[in-house]
């Protein structure tokens, strides 16, 4: 029996700024050795970690935001005759899920599956999905009812269908989710990395005093913010652009330091060497007349 070992990290860059560029490929995966000749029954160890921040001075997150606490297993069989579903697990509990410091990580579960055929997978891991995204029709090898297979889902429908839903995306905690190609069934130990699919953002008011007397934030707006995200893949067609306008209440003289504390999350939309997506975040101030 062979044994693949999994460690799946979760990682979170969250952003404070105004302008965000934004080129993340998800498509891109850790390939791992040399193909195999897709030998009988594997057995695949799975570790569970959650990792803190990148950098200590990144916006700072809730605990409701990084914690897991359901995921969901995909792991595909990679084959000349098609990237078949071979496994599905839904709506998996870790063993424990809690805050992080910086720069540091905690087991949260382990678990152990015995797939039918060695040989070459795709292992995707969806955190905390729930209503957040959309996946296509999902039905596994095991669950199939035609001879051919043709009701079976193959892995490009999954990338190319699967999305996040940009209304969810204030609700904690966050999506999360990594992917990997074991292209040998002998390797030990795999990696994966989770990582959150926003981007979230605090817009502060530096200025203080007589700076802004007579003055308040009345609402701030977004441009190019997309209904949804496909993180697997670059394909731009599919984007649909919205325009997004959060109305604030301020104090008369609006020199709150925080206007909008722990509001805006943004989609990550992927982007490649010829194109990039840019997130245009604009600030209205209203002058009222001078204080007498």
């Amino acid at each position: 029996m062979k044994i693949i070992k999994i460690n799946i990290t979760c990682l979170v860059a969250l952003l404070s700024v105004l302008f965000i560029g934004c080129e993340v490929d998800y498509k891109d995966i850790d390939t791992l050795g040399k193909a195999d000749s897709g030998a009988s029954e594997v057995s695949i160890n799975l570790d569970l970690f959650v990792a803190g921040s990148w950098t200590p001075d990144q916006v700072a997150t809730s605990a409701g935001e990084l914690k897991v606490e359901k995921y969901d297993l995909f792991i595909f069989k990679v084959s000349s005759d098609g990237n078949y579903l071979e496994y599905k697990e839904m709506n998996i509990t870790p063993d424990a899920s809690e805050m992080v410091p910086y720069n540091q990580s905690i087991k949260i579960g382990n678990r152990n599956i015995v797939l039918p055929t060695g040989g070459t997978k795709r292992v995707v891991v969806i955190a905390n999905a729930n209503d957040k995204v959309s996946y296509p029709v999902l039905c596994s090898l095991a669950e199939s009812t035609k001879s051919d297979f043709s009701d079976v889902t193959v892995y490009d429908k999954f990338i190319n269908d699967f999305s996040i839903k940009a209304d969810k995306q204030q609700t904690s905690p966050f999506v999360m989710m990594g992917n990997a190609l074991i292209a040998n069934a002998d390797m030990e130990n795999v990696g994966i990395t989770l990582a959150p699919q926003y981007a979230k953002i605090n817009i502060k008011n530096k200025a203080a005093g007589s700076e802004t007397n007579g003055l308040f934030i009345s609402s701030v707006q977004l441009k190019n913010v997309p209904e949804s995200a496909y993180p697997f893949i670059n394909d731009y067609s599919k984007k649909t652009s919205r325009f997004v306008n959060y109305e604030v209440n301020m104090l008369d003289n609006g020199a709150l330091e925080e206007m909008i504390p722990d509001k805006l999350y943004l989609l990550y939309t992927p982007g490649t060497s010829s194109a990039s997506a840019d997130y245009r975040v604009t600030v209205l101030i209203k002058r009222e007349k001078e204080w007498s």
